[in-house]
């Protein structure tokens, strides 16, 4: 499976990067800020038990600490007392610079009350401080090498929030975006806040005290639970709420949900998904999990090559001020785009177009000749499409033109309809 296309599909909220010699499993969720798919990585490492509500929350002591007095030191033994909000994010990640004007304001409104911020990364201090000279984050922002504490809390996917009671104990996890001042002021008063679902969907049927997981297993089934996301390691996908297309888009290794065709109604079906097979025949995943979707719901599914109307992505001169060949090609690849923000670290421009392609809601294709990993930094207003592809050229130096190409898509059709039309080419699902 390709990450970062995964990634380009599934959205909103980013991953962790996994130490070395661990499994690349990966968690994702997302209450859907905008109804345009968003992109983040998709590698994470393996964690513990994640802790709940409840617990008592780990200490732990940061001695280098942005935005404050210097000499500050973060130790949340010390900070008992105050409300404590640890927001865990990074650079590359989209979703968590995208919070920053939420978090700012909950910032200035809890000025003069018993709350401490603490946003924490495991990046330099240098590539820390060059992201908030051009995108000011108030609160403590706190420095972590080696991402002690983010393993120490089981975080596995960024953005990831945690609200810490007076006592110390863990009152809330859950998004910056669900980071709301009357969850805070329930907090401050001592009151019990309501378990974020968005966060805990999957959990709660998949505890770990149940024993070790099937060696075989394929399940399937229509729901209607808001919000959605996915679970998934090289042998095992698990989902909830899934879209049909969106879920096959990742099957098929289509970039996005827009080359996948069929009933919009039959699309949009929310899927709740659990498959594995054993780990020595991982690369039997995904084709079982095809035929188990096409017999559960009566579908045939076929990758053809059409037509299409489509964005083509060309570099006719050189990179603009913020496109720019990475500078370490052997770095992990990260990239992410939310609420007029688009950030990619050592992704190749494929990565691009398909973040472009979920933006635009037309396939992009890329034939800017770039090769490698680059590092991009794109701002725009995401409501209107010219902005985007303006923003396109003057801040990356490229452009965007519609065409007409033919391209690999996805079709999607209920066994009772006709079978395609004469004039589409039906081609090998391959890796499908």
């Amino acid at each position: 499976m390709n990450a970062l296309l995964f990634a380009a599909i599934f959205g909103l909220m980013a991953s962790v990067t996994p130490p070395e010699n661990t499994p690349g499993d990966s968690q994702i969720a997302t209450d859907e800020i905008s109804n345009k798919v968003a992109a983040a990585d998709s590698s994470t490492y393996e964690t513990s038990k994640s802790l709940k509500p409840g617990d008592l929350a780990p200490d732990f002591t940061l001695d280098k600490v942005l935005n404050a007095p210097v000499g500050t030191v973060a130790q949340l033994k010390a900070l008992r007392g105050q409300v404590v909000i640890l927001e865990f994010w990074a650079t590359w990640c989209a979703p968590c610079v995208g919070a920053f004007p939420h978090l700012n304001e909950l910032v200035d409104k809890f000025k003069d009350d018993p709350v401490r911020f603490i946003s924490i990364t495991d990046e330099p201090e240098s590539i820390v401080s060059k992201c908030l000279r051009k995108r000011p984050l108030s609160g403590w922002v706190a420095l972590d090498p080696g991402n002690s504490i983010g393993k120490r809390y089981g975080v596995e996917g960024i953005p990831h929030t945690i609200v810490i009671d007076k006592e110390g104990n863990i009152a809330s996890i859950t998004s910056p975006f669900a980071l709301t001042e009357s969850l805070i002021k329930e907090v401050l008063a001592g009151e019990k806040v309501a378990v974020d679902s968005e966060f805990y969907a999957y959990e709660e049927e998949n505890d770990e005290e149940a024993g070790p997981p099937p060696l075989l297993e394929f399940e399937v089934s229509k729901t209607q639970v808001p919000g959605w996301g996915a679970n998934y390691g090289k042998n095992y996908f698990n989902a909830w709420a899934i879209r049909l297309d969106t879920l096959l888009a990742n099957m098929m290794n289509q970039p996005t949900r827009k080359r996948v065709l069929g009933n919009e109604e039959l699309l949009s079906t929310k899927l709740k998904i659990k498959a594995r097979v054993p780990e020595k025949h991982a690369e039997m995943l995904f084709p079982m999990l095809r035929q188990t979707i096409e017999l559960c719901l009566d579908i045939k599914l076929q990758m053809c090559e059409k037509e299409l109307d489509v964005y083509v992505l060309t570099a006719p001169r050189k990179p603009g001020p913020d496109l720019r060949a990475s500078e370490d090609q052997n770095a992990e690849a990260h990239g992410g785009s939310i609420r007029g923000t688009n950030l990619g670290s050592n992704c190749p421009l494929d990565t691009l177009a398909a973040h472009l392609e979920a933006l635009l809601c037309k396939p992009v294709v890329n034939e800017t000749g770039l090769n490698g990993g680059y590092d991009w930094d794109l701002t725009y207003n995401e409501i209107d499409d010219e902005s985007v592809i303006g923003a396109v050229r003057k801040q990356l130096g490229l452009e965007i033109r519609a065409e007409k190409r033919k391209i690999n898509v996805v079709i999607v059709e209920l066994n009772t309809d006709k079978q395609l039309s004469d004039g589409d080419e039906t081609v090998n699902p391959g890796k499908s």
